[in-house]
């Protein structure tokens, strides 16, 4: 399967940890490397990426875990409602063109899904 080179631009806003300086939120340091490292750890944002071409995974996931999320990767669209309809999510990525399933078809079966378990959804 050839792909074709595109652009494509993304806007998120997540929020981040930040103190007043404008630095990541460092306020348990306190407490010592391992333990605050199982502190941040549970205070993460989980994310799933829903996405099958492997370079733009690795772009995301630097970025993710750069702003201190976790997260999640899904290879398709079939692979990321399995996990949706499992985890907690505070966002979703959704990839449009995959194989199996397409992001398009798999935020739909996602919202279904949640409005079934009344999920709140805006």
């Amino acid at each position: 399967m050839k792909r074709s080179v595109g652009c494509f631009y993304l806007i998120l806003c997540l929020p981040l940890p930040l103190d007043s300086d404008g630095k990541l939120n460092a306020d348990d340091q306190k407490t010592g490397p391992a333990t605050l490292d199982k502190v941040r750890e549970s205070r993460r944002p989980r994310v799933l990426l829903v996405e099958d071409y492997a370079p733009n995974v690795m772009v995301v996931t630097n970025y993710l875990e750069e702003f201190s999320y976790s997260y999640d990767v899904a290879n398709n669209g079939s692979e990321g409602v399995e996990m949706a309809k499992k985890g907690q999510y505070f966002a979703i990525l959704m990839d449009v063109q995959m194989h199996l399933m397409n992001g398009f078809d798999a935020t739909k079966l996602i919202r279904e899904f949640e409005r079934q378990e009344n999920y709140f959804t805006l």
